[in-house]
């Protein structure tokens, strides 16, 4: 009887530990699975912060290069009709007939050449790259005038000189708005005046020149009328 006894008191025993142990490993997988489902939790939380933050740094990166990329346009632009005027003003002394175009040569070419130094110098903090010679149709533009002497150079260096700087004050003014590089704006906004003045000044020029035609053209209509 009392061995009866012990082999069920042993048995019971054995029971109550092997519950308890498959308690235990129960409760520790369970912990086990809270853990891991945290911790996929937690890497998807990041991944999905990383995916985020790549792609607010793929469009702040892509706003800012399309931005550069008209600053730099700007730039390149204005370097190239500033060169290509700088050229066509150093034609004017052997041949234009004007006295009045020939000083208004020396300052296009003066005023021009501090311009291009300044954009050149602004460019190369920007470490942006600048046209370093004109350009297949600039210089088709230069050459067309060059062939020209007297009074139909005077005449097609002012028409020339009329439309380019309403183009460059257009692209100045553009850049000065809206540029997104501060500096650019600021740029542009310095030279802008320098350009106004030149397109004033050939205006002037353009002007006596039609009075004077007018003129001349006046005898000669009254003669044909008597």
């Amino acid at each position: 009887m009392k061995k009866t006894w012990s082999v069920l008191v042993t048995l019971t025993f054995i029971t109550a530990c092997g519950a308890l142990a498959f308690a235990l490993a129960a409760r520790s997988a369970a912990r086990i699975a809270a853990v891991g489902a945290q911790n996929a939790n937690s890497a998807e939380s990041q991944q999905n912060a990383n995916v985020g933050a790549n792609a607010n740094a793929e469009a702040h990166a892509g706003h800012a290069a399309a931005a550069g990329s008209a600053d730099e346009r700007f730039l390149a632009e204005a370097a190239m009709s500033g060169a290509m005027e700088v050229e066509m003003g150093r034609l004017a002394p052997e041949r234009a007939a004007s006295e009045e175009i020939k000083a208004f040569a020396r300052k296009l070419v003066e005023d021009h050449t501090k311009a291009n130094e300044a954009l050149a110098k602004f460019a190369q903090e920007r470490r942006m790259a600048l046209p370093q010679s004109l350009d297949s149709k600039h210089r088709k533009e230069v050459d067309r005038l060059a062939a020209l002497r007297g009074e139909r150079f005077d005449s097609e260096f002012v028409r020339v000189m009329i439309k380019d700087h309403k183009k460059d004050i257009a692209l100045y003014e553009r850049e000065a708005a809206r540029g997104a590089d501060a500096g650019a704006r600021e740029l542009a906004s310095a030279i802008l005046p320098t350009l106004r003045e030149h397109l004033r000044m050939v205006q002037r020029i353009y002007d006596k020149a039609l009075i004077r035609r007018a003129k001349k053209s006046a005898p000669a209509n009254a003669n044909r009328q008597d």
